[in-house]
């Protein structure tokens, strides 16, 4: 079976793939059941049909798809990225935050409403 999230990260140059292949490992860590694919050109996560994160590469940083409500919920522990109202950005050099992303999927499968992200 074809891995749609490497394939996805492996499109990018060599010094872009560390964060979104630290990204992916959280993710699927923290989802193993989850479904991957490739939704508006983002690495998306779903469960039961339901999206829980999706992460895509921008010319200079990694966003992070987390929803409207769960970007408020966490807007404390957000406080030192880029964010706008549904999203939050890590740039290609930055440590991946693997507490943060793994406490967003948890709210995002367990306590999220039942929406897309």
């Amino acid at each position: 079976m074809t891995d749609v999230i490497l394939d996805y990260i492996l499109q990018f140059p060599e010094e872009k793939q560390r964060i979104m292949l630290e990204i992916k490992e959280v993710i699927e860590e923290i989802l193993p059941d989850a479904t991957a694919r490739i939704a508006w050109r983002m690495a998306t996560y779903a469960v039961d049909k339901r999206d829980i994160i999706h992460f895509a590469a921008y010319k200079g940083w990694v966003s992070l798809s987390i929803g409207i409500d769960t970007m408020s919920y966490f807007r404390e522990r957000l406080a030192a990225y880029t964010c706008t109202k549904s999203w939050f950005r890590l740039d290609f050099n930055a440590e991946v935050p693997i507490e943060l992303i793994r406490d967003i999927c948890v709210y995002n499968l367990i306590i999220g409403e039942d929406r897309n992200v």
